[in-house]
């Protein structure tokens, strides 16, 4: 962090900034620690110098410690010690731990119970004895808000109110180390966003490619013009090998050469470890372990003198690697690093995605399935493995659940025997007794027919009989045999004319030819109406003796046989059901409400006294046991078949 000020007290800032010859001790000492920290590029090399030189402006410190960590969860660790070689006590330890949670300077005079600690010496040390005595100084590191570490001095035993002073000074100078935190959280919020917005751009020209290669070529092309690399591959994993898929500035490359073996192998390394190769590591890392033998083939073959392999992951699952090459002299820096690890989280999935989309149908429908039994089988997604176990119940069941198969018709109740009753001549109704519903005895009369010009025809012909017989008397008493026959013969014919007068006003009264119900007829609004001989006036049933009459569909009829038996609900009666039976089947078709039926009569096996003809419902008959699927599909399947039948050539 460079031409940052070490600040100690606002009277002693030109003191700060005085040559190095206006120290008391330090002479060339002091111009190393005041050059290093002008040019520190890190917090950890900007605390070494800072630190030092604390202690100089302190004299009373013994020891000094600078500890930091990730900002507000830690775990913190100690950066610096200064004198170099000293050990860390653990009254430090735990002062430093109390200004941390506290969030405030803290002096300690004395000993310390320390039954927790959380700060990790550097290396292993042991306790000093005459260094340990004397008052612990503390002060948190707080940049906007969170502690970032903390920083801790041992001084010699002094009186309380240096103390004050010490923890005074302390507070003015860790501000410079706060402020080189700053520095740094800046810079490196300012690296990543700037690294977002190249990933953003990459990612944008990724995006408007429409098909996979084209988008691949000119990702790992920019990703290697952005980064300065000699080569940039691209592959994905599969099968458990890794192919490469496209090549920075190359269209076409065989597949099968050496080279493109060894970049393929060195994807497989790094996803096989799950975590990013880099090769050679740096010396700062080299406690850390990695496999890099591929790599190091590669950079055999290549003469790349940097080789770093970054894998990438979809739907929690590595897919893939994006390999980079440099020359020796140019190591990949950290924020590069990180750009790079957050560009194969983002783009990785898009260009899987695209590579799945440009695949042709078959082999999209293989992989899908191929997934979909990878969830089902394998670890999490219970969502499916239940949704299998289902499947595999319902099928279970419809493979071996039976059924009753009944066919279904509308179904009407008449009576067995069905009496008309007509009008036996013309005339007109002079009265009615009975309408549809009312119960009937035999011989009850049902209406009346208007007889006056029937008796006025039955009194002119009695006159005319009586004329006819005087006249026939004469003819015989004056001997006309002749006309005595004559007049015999026309006194039959009014005889016959008498008779069927009487007959006619005997009909006249209209009589229930049975006990019974009225089924049709109502006469109440046509009192005084003329009726022509032969009109219908009523419709009698019987009370015992009925049958239904099914209309069963043309797909069903071909089910349906003489003698089987059914049930029958009527909507009148919906909590009772009847059994029936089939008696009779009419190879005759109706047209009923937009489908074609046939009239099918079955009779009822007991009836009750509640029925009345002309009641409506609903009949089942029972055909014989099969499989429920078959059951529920039947129309639909006979459906498919009938429409395979008709637009198949």
């Amino acid at each position: 962090m460079s031409d940052a000020p070490l600040l100690l007290r606002p009277e002693d800032q030109a003191e700060a900034e005085a040559p190095p010859a206006a120290e008391a001790t330090g002479g060339e000492t002091g111009d190393w620690l005041w050059q290093a920290l002008r040019t520190a590029t890190t917090v950890e090399d900007y605390a070494a110098a800072w630190l030092p030189l604390v202690l100089r402006r302190i004299e009373a410190a013994n020891m000094g410690a600078v500890v930091l960590g990730p900002p507000g969860r830690g775990p913190f660790r100690p950066v610096t010690l200064a004198p170099e070689g000293v050990s860390l006590p653990e009254r430090l330890h735990a002062v430093a731990e109390k200004s941390m949670a506290e969030r405030r300077g803290v002096a300690h005079v004395g000993k310390v119970e320390a039954p927790r600690l959380v700060l990790r010496p550097i290396g292993d040390q042991a306790e000093g004895d005459d260094r340990a005595a004397g008052t612990v100084l503390a002060c948190p590191l707080i940049v906007e808000g969170a502690v970032h570490g903390v920083a801790g001095l041992l001084v010699r035993p002094i009186a309380p109110a240096a103390v004050r002073r010490l923890m005074r000074d302390l507070q003015w100078s860790v501000q410079s180390l706060e402020y080189a935190l700053y520095r740094d959280q800046v810079g490196r919020e300012k690296s990543s966003r700037d690294a977002l917005a190249a990933a953003h751009e990459m990612l944008a020209g990724v995006v408007e490619e429409s098909a996979f290669e084209a988008a691949a070529i000119a990702f790992v092309t920019e990703l290697a013009e952005h980064l300065e690399c000699e080569r940039v591959a691209l592959g994905f994993r599969r099968r458990n090998r890794s192919t490469v898929q496209a090549l920075s500035h190359s269209a076409r490359f065989g597949k099968r050469m050496n080279l493109m073996r060894r970049i393929a192998n060195a994807m497989d390394e790094a996803i096989d470890q799950v975590s990013l190769v880099y090769y050679p590591l740096p010396t700062t890392a080299a406690d850390e372990s990695q496999i890099d033998a591929a790599h190091r083939l590669l950079a055999e073959t290549s003469g790349a003198g940097q080789i770093l392999t970054v894998p990438f992951s979809s739907n929690e699952r590595i897919i893939g690697a994006i390999v980079l090459e440099r020359a020796g002299d140019r190591p990949f820096k950290a924020h590069e690093i990180e750009l790079l690890e957050y560009l194969a989280g983002v783009a990785g999935p898009v260009l899987d995605e695209k590579r799945r989309n440009d695949r042709w149908l078959g082999a999209k429908i293989g992989a899908s399935t191929l997934t979909q039994i990878r969830r089902v089988f394998g670890p999490r997604y219970y969502g499916r493995k239940l949704a299998l176990l289902a499947v595999v119940a319902v099928s279970g069941f419809l493979a071996f659940a039976t059924g009753m198969y009944r066919v279904s018709a509308d179904a009407t109740l008449e009576g067995t025997v069905q009496r008309s009753v007509i009008a036996a001549f013309d005339g007109y109704v002079q009265g009615e007794f009975v309408r549809a519903g009312d119960l009937v005895e035999a011989g009850t009369i049902l209406a009346q027919m208007d007889t006056r010009d029937l008796e006025l025809e039955q009194a002119r012909r009695l006159a005319e009989r009586q004329e006819l017989a005087l006249e026939h008397s004469r003819a015989l008493g004056i001997g006309q045999r002749a006309e005595s026959a004559i007049l015999m013969q026309r006194m039959a014919q009014v005889d016959a004319q008498l008779a069927l007068l009487e007959e006619q006003i005997a009909r006249a009264a209209i009589r229930a030819p049975f006990d019974g119900i009225v089924v049709r007829g109502d006469l109440s609004q046509q009192v005084g109406a003329s009726l022509r001989r032969g009109d219908e006036l009523f419709v009698i049933a019987p009370l015992d003796s009925y049958r239904v009459i099914l209309g069963v569909d043309e797909g069903q009829i071909a089910d349906v046989e003489v003698g089987q038996q059914g049930r029958l609900v009527l909507s009148a009666l919906p909590d009772s059901a009847l059994d029936l039976r089939v008696e009779r089947m009419t190879p005759v078709a109706e047209a009923r409400e937009g489908r074609t039926v046939f009239r099918v009569e079955a009779a009822l096996d007991a009836p009750t006294l509640r029925l009345r003809p002309g009641m409506e419902g609903v009949a089942k008959v029972d055909v014989d046991e099969r499989l429920l699927v078959w059951i529920w599909t039947r129309g639909l399947i006979d459906w498919i078949k009938i429409a395979l039948w008709r637009y198949i050539p």
